[in-house]
């Protein structure tokens, strides 16, 4: 009686050897690949997953009103509205934009353009004169997520005029930040004291207890400066 020739193994032995040893070969790579990743490179792993989840966002604190002994304020805070615009918030058509910027430009009084932010004229918050456009541009290039400040210190009505047409003006906000006022004037300025911007000396000190340069100001004298911490 004749077999088969389905029953028969028709594949040469060798053949099954290279091919067991591919697949051998190719599951040793997958191994040491997750043993690369999973044990050498763990560490380094974790700490960028850490970095990818969580995102250290520092807010500044308001100073304390100063009194005297009979309970009259010597230094309090004031609320200054400043215009900001977030860049990856804003609408993807140019048009919505610059119909944004326009109507910007009359309630504040910043250009839609002036001049080109670079080395020789940086942008500076509240400080530098470039148009809406320009500061935009840098935002977007540098920090597109973080809001840039347009206009600083509007009237009230501005800030409210603004906050309005939140809906409707997407990116565009009111960020509202304490600022110093002394009611007293020159009368208690020797021993109140004032505030002024950190040191360019002593930025890595106040870096380090969680101050942040060209936002954040201390102390200089007096009161001011002996309650800093």
């Amino acid at each position: 009686m004749k077999s088969s020739a389905a029953l028969n193994n028709l594949i040469e032995t060798w053949r099954i050897i290279l091919l067991g040893a591919i697949l051998i070969i190719i599951f040793s790579i997958y191994v040491l690949r997750l043993f690369n990743l999973q044990i050498l490179q763990y560490s380094n792993w974790l700490a960028k997953s850490n970095e990818n989840r969580t995102h250290e966002i520092n807010l500044p604190s308001s100073r304390g009103s100063i009194y005297d002994r009979n309970g009259y304020i010597l230094a309090k805070n004031i609320p200054s509205y400043n215009v900001v615009i977030t860049p990856a918030e804003l609408p993807d058509d140019k048009g919505e934009i610059q119909a944004i910027f326009r109507a910007l430009s009359n309630l504040t009084g910043i250009p839609v353009n002036r001049g080109e932010v670079s080395k020789d004229d940086p942008y500076v918050p509240c400080l530098s004169d470039h148009g809406i456009t320009q500061i935009v541009t840098y935002g977007e290039t540098t920090a597109p997520f973080e809001p840039v400040k347009i206009s600083c210190d509007v009237d009230q009505q501005i800030a409210l005029a603004i906050q309005e047409n939140k809906s409707t003006w997407p990116g565009v906000g009111i960020d509202v930040v304490p600022i110093r006022d002394y009611p007293t004037g020159s009368l208690t300025a020797s021993i109140v004291g004032f505030l002024g911007p950190i040191p360019a000396a002593e930025e890595n000190y106040y870096r380090s207890i969680g101050f942040v340069p060209n936002r954040d100001k201390v102390g200089y004298a007096g009161v001011e400066l002996s309650f800093q911490r």
